[in-house]
């Protein structure tokens, strides 16, 4: 009842598991927070705080936009988000993956993007979306893995970088709930450009598909999820794709 009480006035907490462990979360409607939702009914401000124990994930997310507009198809976006992982591992890049070589980073993101949103039909969403992205990089806080900086000196992106990303992106979206899916399916494919700023040496194109099934198993509380992900990135002319952003198996 307390759940369905705050998610009425735009106040939605998050519980987290997963690989960093037990957190918690917060999603906030600022328009539906402040009963303002029938005079602006367009209008779209979304914030999302969420923490894991330990500190070992620190994220902030803020969106403001505005949908339908002119009651057409089109939508605008714009948004802010910072993440900060205090611990990840790194064992290597393809052939040179070794179990003994396996180093720890620390990496905090901050991405300001613009997306362009036009609806092709009720289920099937076509986004156009520019985004600059700054990531540094230190070693990492786990004393029984090796340093990073010391373990892979000269590895892409191992001060951090910053990069200029235009994205094309096509998405079917058949799910029941977006959020909790208990059946239908998603399928997104994407085109993007990465261009590296500010002295950056990166350029690279990526694509990447993604897909998922949901089927509940006697109950919607029993969900069965079979999940498809794919990613390609292609160097231009020798420069290079940051080890941060390159494809990678597990988590």
């Amino acid at each position: 009842w307390i759940y369905d009480e705050l998610k009425e006035r735009g106040v939605r907490p998050r519980f987290l598991q997963g690989g960093y462990g037990g957190g918690a979360g917060i999603e906030v409607e600022l328009v539906k927070l402040f009963k303002q939702k029938e005079r602006w009914r367009h209008l779209k401000w979304e914030n999302e705080l969420n923490g894991a124990a330990g500190g070992e994930l620190f994220e902030f997310l803020s969106e403001i936009g505005w949908s339908r507009i002119s009651d057409g198809p089109f939508s605008i976006r714009n948004g802010f988000h910072y993440q900060h992982k205090r611990e990840e591992d790194f064992w290597g890049i393809g052939p040179d993956t070794i179990l003994a070589t396996g180093a720890n980073f620390d990496q905090s993101d901050v991405q300001l993007y613009s997306a362009f949103d036009f609806d092709i039909n009720d289920s099937t969403v076509l986004t156009y979306e520019t985004r600059f992205q700054h990531t540094k990089i230190n070693n990492g806080h786990d004393d029984h893995m090796n340093f990073i900086k010391n373990t892979f000196p000269g590895l892409p992106g191992i001060n951090g970088d910053d990069e200029l990303d235009f994205i094309l992106r096509l998405e079917h979206d058949r799910r029941d709930r977006p959020r909790r899916p208990t059946r239908g399916y998603l399928g997104q494919i994407s085109y993007g450009y990465h261009h590296g700023v500010a002295g950056s040496n990166v350029r690279y194109f990526k694509y990447t598909a993604n897909a998922a099934w949901f089927w509940p198993v006697f109950s919607d509380r029993r969900v069965l999820a079979i999940r498809f992900y794919g990613e390609h990135n292609s160097e231009l002319d020798g420069d290079d794709v940051p080890f941060f952003n390159r494809a990678r198996l597990g988590g």
